[in-house]
């Protein structure tokens, strides 16, 4: 599905917004960023900030768990 590789290029990658786009069929970047926020209401680059933030406080939450025993 493209949406599910569009999410994991923006969360799992460090690839520019651009070539994500062009890369998930997009050829206006411009388009794809405003389509993107009116479906998610955050910019590609906002959601991706978003999901590493949150994938950064699992990370310290487990590492803290895992000091706990």
């Amino acid at each position: 599905n493209g949406l599910c590789e569009l999410l994991e290029l923006l969360t799992n990658t460090g690839k520019k917004v651009s070539a994500i786009s062009i890369e998930t069929g997009f050829s206006n970047t411009d388009y794809f960023c405003k389509t993107f926020k009116r479906m998610y209401s955050l910019t590609p680059t906002e959601y991706r900030n978003v999901k590493n933030e949150l994938s950064d406080e699992k990370k310290a939450t487990a590492e803290l768990e895992f000091d706990a025993f």
